[in-house]
């Protein structure tokens, strides 16, 4: 139910461009959501203490879909 409610949206945006587009964000999303939850696990480990996926976490709640690192840049849309 969880997972559902949360890509209604992204589903309604992605459709019209196809399942593989739909499949690629949505294993996108689950890749960083559960590496930004591994990396709470790990949390209290010196060096750990601070996640580096929370800056896409971030990138992703505005809307946005990073892209990558291209020339040096780091690339969103």
């Amino acid at each position: 139910m969880i997972f559902q409610h949360s890509f209604d949206q992204l589903f309604a945006v992605l459709r019209p461009y196809g399942d593989n587009v739909v499949t690629t964000a949505v294993g996108y999303m689950m890749y960083i959501g559960g590496m930004a939850c591994a990396w709470e696990l790990l949390s209290d480990l010196e060096g750990w203490e601070t996640n580096p996926f929370y800056f896409l976490i971030a990138v992703l709640e505005r809307g946005h879909w990073p892209l990558g690192v291209v020339n040096g840049q780091f690339v969103v849309i």
